[in-house]
């Protein structure tokens, strides 16, 4: 990701902060009309901790931010409110979500939205399939020893 960052020219710069004002001013000339937006948050259901996909219904998926979660990272860009709650599970018992959108400034919309819908679908007495504890902390135990790999071949010599 670093070194993404240190590829971007200035004029590339730019043109990202015009994109996203004009997707900006798009997404709010749609939302004008309406209090919320519903949409699943996430293209597929839950994958496993482990490994995220490398595909949604045929598409390859970007690794980069974002390129996970397509329906989300738009409205990190607006700065709007959303919310994501468990609206249901697949057959093998993994939460799938909702992402309850509001505009800018109307947080509060936004999460009485969310209470209300947990409150008319609970799901807090329902818990995913978890793999053992052990092997979960070995693997999370090689994921930080990897992510410590990666980010000290970003430092200077010494």
């Amino acid at each position: 990701m670093i070194e993404l960052g240190r590829r971007v020219t200035a004029a590339e710069l730019l043109e990202a902060h015009a994109s996203r004002t004009r997707f900006y001013q798009q997404a709010t000339a749609f939302m004008r009309p309406y209090d919320l937006l519903l949409t699943p948050a996430m293209a597929c259901a839950a994958w496993s901790w482990e490994r995220p996909p490398a595909e949604v219904d045929g598409q390859p998926v970007q690794q980069v931010a974002g390129g996970r979660w397509p329906l989300m990272y738009p409205f990190n860009l607006t700065g709007w409110p959303a919310a994501s709650v468990p609206c249901g599970f697949t057959p093998d018992g993994l939460p799938v979500g909702l992402q309850i959108v509001a505009p800018w400034h109307r947080d509060a919309a936004c999460l009485r939205a969310a209470a209300a819908f947990e409150e008319v679908a609970p799901w807090a007495h329902r818990r995913p399939p978890t793999a053992s504890a052990t092997s979960a902390l070995d693997i999370q135990a090689q994921r930080a020893k990897s992510v410590v790999q990666q980010s000290l071949q970003f430092l200077p010599p010494s």
